[in-house]
């Protein structure tokens, strides 16, 4: 497969933020944007390199090169990584070089979610779902991590349950309440449910709008008591 990356940088100094995306080849990313009392919708960034595209289709045009069944030298892109030896023989058309687009970030956007080609099958319209359903699972996550947090951080409420209990909630915060678990389920239905040990694609999110995460601010002055040699005991 061709190689395809994606790189979202994030430069905090200006006011408001700005992030900047650089793409390469069929990977793509969408950008949930959502209002308060708004439902999420997916906003496309970059565009994927293939024939298909205009301004690529105008590029290989140029260049002398024609593409064969949606094929560029051979490969579904007309830009990536590698191949060294479809360069060579088709100078200058098998470009190494990303797009690079940038825009401001404000309250209204909410994440970033980069994908490989694999995740992408259906186009804008998958772009689409995931991201709705992305900021459905996260909200969600976000509440539960704070009702732990409101638990585990509650010397009352904590003398009232067992130690299992309370190591159950722990783990619950680290292992399902949180983004790795709620990206692995995404894949999964990008997957069409199934529980791949190799996903055919990769998937990336960046949270340009912190949550409120009150379990992991608790987690952390946990972490420093026990550097500072404090021993807390809830039980």
């Amino acid at each position: 497969m061709p190689a395809e990356r994606s790189l979202l940088l994030v430069d905090t100094c200006p006011t408001p933020p700005r992030a900047y995306l650089a793409s390469l080849g069929a990977g793509r990313a969408f950008a949930c944007c959502k209002q308060d009392g708004q439902a999420a919708r997916a906003v496309p960034l970059g565009r994927p390199h293939s024939a298909a595209d205009a301004k690529e289709k105008g590029r290989l045009a140029k260049a002398g090169a024609t593409a064969s069944g949606g094929l560029v030298c051979g490969l579904p892109v007309s830009r990536s990584l590698g191949d060294g030896a479809a360069k060579r023989a088709a100078p200058g058309v098998l470009l190494p070089m990303p797009d690079v687009s940038s825009f401001d970030i404000s309250a209204a956007q909410r994440f970033v979610l980069l994908g490989s080609s694999g995740a992408w099958k259906g186009g804008a319209a998958a772009g689409e779902t995931a991201v709705q359903k992305l900021s459905a699972e996260l909200a969600r996550m976000d509440a539960r991590r704070n009702e732990i947090a409101a638990m585990l951080s509650d010397d009352s409420r904590l003398a009232l349950l067992a130690a299992g209990r309370v190591n159950a909630l722990q783990r619950e915060r680290d292992e399902r309440a949180c983004e790795g678990a709620v990206l692995a389920d995404l894949s999964r239905s990008l997957a069409g449910g199934k529980q791949l040990a190799d996903p055919p694609f990769a998937l990336l999110l960046v949270r340009t709008l912190p949550p409120d995460d009150r379990a992991a601010e608790a987690k952390e002055r946990g972490a420093a008591a026990e550097q500072a040699n404090v021993v807390v005991d809830f039980f």
